[in-house]
């Protein structure tokens, strides 16, 4: 069986097969046999359909899911600064818990996260002879101010 035309019966069967019903359900659908569905989906003018369908579809998903995409993101940048409020607003918290994680969260956005300020702290710092003495004078002078 070769079909030259593509009837309304034949489009129904597509349609189900897009929808990914399998033949015996296509066939109880459309009154067809088994058989004949089988016939009629592996026809070429059936499968050229078939392609052309789903690549419409997946062209319309993509765009669908690019336009979601797009207006996630818009969403996100209006309430990046509500977001940033609410962050600075906790550190006034009641709770040390509260504070540290908003200071953690808000420290992490903007590249310093403690993480990081650790690894800073790790790092040699290079001061001048005189810079030394004075500090070490300073220090001298703390803890005899101290005893």
């Amino acid at each position: 069986m070769s079909l030259q035309k593509l009837q309304a019966r034949h489009l129904k069967v597509m349609d189900l097969t897009l929808e990914g019903k399998t033949r015996g359900d296509i066939a109880e659908a459309v009154g067809m046999t088994p058989q004949n569905v089988y016939l009629v989906t592996n026809s070429p003018l059936f499968q050229q359909e078939l392609a052309r369908r789903r690549e419409e579809r997946e062209k319309h998903h993509d765009s669908d899911s690019m336009l979601m995409l797009e207006q996630a993101k818009d969403i996100l940048a209006n309430n990046s600064a509500r977001a940033a409020e609410v962050h600075v607003g906790l550190l006034d918290s009641t709770s040390d818990r509260i504070k540290q994680a908003s200071a953690s969260a808000i420290l992490d956005r903007v590249g310093l996260s403690p993480q990081k300020q650790e690894e800073s702290r790790a790092q040699p710092i290079t001061v001048s002879v005189e810079v030394f003495n004075n500090l070490q004078q300073a220090l001298v002078e703390v803890k005899h101010d101290g005893e």
